[in-house]
């Protein structure tokens, strides 16, 4: 009995401060002739109030989100449980083993988590999934403390935005207008980790260490999640150099080597008598006419001669006028950086058009659509 009393107690504790699904039966709701909106937040407010005086104040719930550039998230909710016994771990390890195998009776599980993204993804009309679910016990401090983590991988949890940022927040809303995420209880704390090659813009709380940091008490119904981020890539720290003075010395002899046989062999080249059979028409500076001319004739274009927006050029007629960003990166095998600058350069000088379509930009020649319109 003692036992099932303490594992019993460990599954009210894991779920502090996270509200129930609010997909409540409606069918039921209006059976009874209840509202159903406002029977949702009735049951949210019992059941978190029930969770809080339940609480131990030795239980500290951590939540950790890890948003991908992809807009994918992966979370890990860690509780913290006071062990007096012997018993009371072995009660711990067997909650452990009855999470993993599906049969512990408990709200923070796998079911409860795809309930909150089947709200979700119907609220922002995004598909989500909640994939990769696992969890870890770990005993610590001489078997006084059990650690308890949950984690998953939450698709599209964060949405794209129009200058290639992204944004947190809507995810954590139901149909209603709702959040099925009330509050943070005391004693919890929320992290929400900025992705590879992004900054924080904006938030609905303080940033440490470059993450967003929330800890409860705090009402979310009245301060809303939310994190805004933006693409600028975050300066790289200064490192401290290993090159000693001699090795700097050495390797600047070697690149003057390289630069002069360089050179060497370019102007070899320049004195070699090319036939008229041999030579390619060089388009004039800024035709990228000239460049698409020739290939349309068959002729072989020597992609070094072009310049960039030649060559962007070059490939989008090789591919029938319209390509993706990412395949234009991995055709000119540049930087998505140098990608991304140049053809926001060249849209501005309409030499080519950018659509944006769900997180990836289509490119296409200005007269891409009258071309294709025969086609299709």
């Amino acid at each position: 009995m003692r036992n099932a009393a303490i594992v019993l107690a460990l599954l009210i504790l894991v779920v502090g401060g996270f509200a129930p699904p609010v997909a409540a039966d409606v069918g039921a709701d209006a059976a009874a002739g209840v509202d159903t909106p406002r029977a949702q937040s009735v049951q949210t407010t019992q059941f978190a109030q029930t969770v809080q005086v339940e609480q131990n104040e030795s239980i500290q719930t951590e939540i950790v989100i890890d948003v991908h550039t992809d807009g994918n998230a992966t979370w890990e909710v860690t509780t913290r449980h006071t062990l007096q016994s012997d018993e009371d771990v072995r009660a711990f390890n067997q909650l452990v083993e009855e999470l993993r195998r599906g049969e512990a009776n408990s709200s923070l599980d796998e079911g409860m988590f795809r309930n909150y993204a089947n709200l979700a993804a119907e609220s922002t009309g995004r598909e989500m999934e909640i994939l990769d679910v696992d969890y870890t016990g770990t005993v610590t401090d001489e078997n006084s403390t059990g650690l308890l983590t949950m984690s998953f991988t939450w698709t599209n949890f964060a949405e794209p935005t129009d200058d290639d940022g992204l944004r947190v927040g809507d995810a954590f809303t139901t149909p209603d207008g709702g959040t099925w995420f009330p509050w943070l209880a005391d004693g919890q704390q929320l992290t929400i980790e900025t992705p590879e090659n992004y900054e924080v813009q904006n938030s609905f709380s303080g940033i440490q260490d470059g993450s967003v940091v929330a800890t409860g008490p705090m009402d979310l119904r009245e301060q809303p999640i939310y994190v805004v981020y933006d693409s600028t890539a975050l300066p790289t720290p200064p490192r401290e150099s290993f090159l000693t003075p001699e090795l700097l010395a050495g390797i600047g002899a070697m690149l003057l080597l390289v630069v002069a046989g360089v050179w060497y062999l370019r102007q070899q080249e320049e004195t070699v008598p090319q036939s008229d059979a041999g030579m390619t028409q060089q388009p004039a500076d800024g035709d990228a006419d000239g460049a698409a001319d020739a290939e349309s004739e068959g002729d072989d274009i020597d992609l070094s001669l072009l310049s960039d927006e030649e060559r962007v050029e070059y490939h989008l007629k090789q591919r029938g006028g319209r390509m993706r960003q990412a395949d234009i990166v991995k055709e000119t095998e540049w930087s998505d950086a140098k990608v991304s600058q140049l053809l926001s350069a060249m849209a501005d000088e309409e030499r080519v058009n950018k659509l944006r379509i769900g997180r990836e930009n289509l490119i296409s020649l200005p007269d891409y659509g009258h071309e294709s319109d025969d086609g299709e």
